[in-house]
């Protein structure tokens, strides 16, 4: 995956995005053989690593909201991303699949996870109203609810594993 990287570093940013959800199924496996092996404490980290860097794969490429429009002759700009309808096809497949590999990840980490669970939830919902993963997303929606997670719970600002989260 490293050479692909370098290989393509002066494609489109979402091919190179590809090669990161690619690294994503590769740890995924990674843990679920930890996981086969009877080391279910490596697996949770393997979890919980692949968590921490699909949440910053997500918050560094999930759309922005649309500013309001603002009084003739005044000059808007536009910073901090892109709106969902300025997304490409692919761009939007990538972050889906990104989406649909961090929820049920980060359902992984337990109770203490459950709220953020139901927020990134329910910016797939938001984003993909007809996602190809929506049954997946409201299993973990219902999973999470199961574990005491709230909705609306507010956003931390830390990383899900950084907390020492991983079990």
């Amino acid at each position: 995956l490293a050479r692909l990287r370098n290989y393509w570093v002066k494609e489109p940013q979402w091919k190179r995005d590809t090669v990161e959800i690619m690294s994503a199924d590769a740890h995924l496996a990674q843990a679920a053989s930890e996981e086969s092996k009877g080391n279910a404490e490596k697996a949770a980290s393997i979890r919980g690593k692949l968590a921490v860097s699909l949440y910053s794969f997500i918050n560094a490429r999930k759309p922005v909201e649309a500013k309001p429009e603002q009084a003739e002759g005044s000059q808007q700009v536009q910073t901090g991303g892109k709106t969902l309808d300025q997304f490409t096809p692919e761009e939007l497949a990538i972050l889906e699949e990104a989406y649909a590999k961090f929820i049920p990840t980060l359902l992984t980490q337990g109770a203490k996870q459950a709220s953020r669970v139901i927020q990134f939830a329910g910016e797939y919902l938001k984003y993909f109203p007809h996602g190809s993963n929506i049954d997946l997303i409201r299993r973990s929606i219902n999973e999470a609810e199961a574990l005491g997670g709230k909705a609306g719970g507010k956003a931390q600002s830390v990383p899900p594993a950084a907390e020492g989260e991983v079990k």
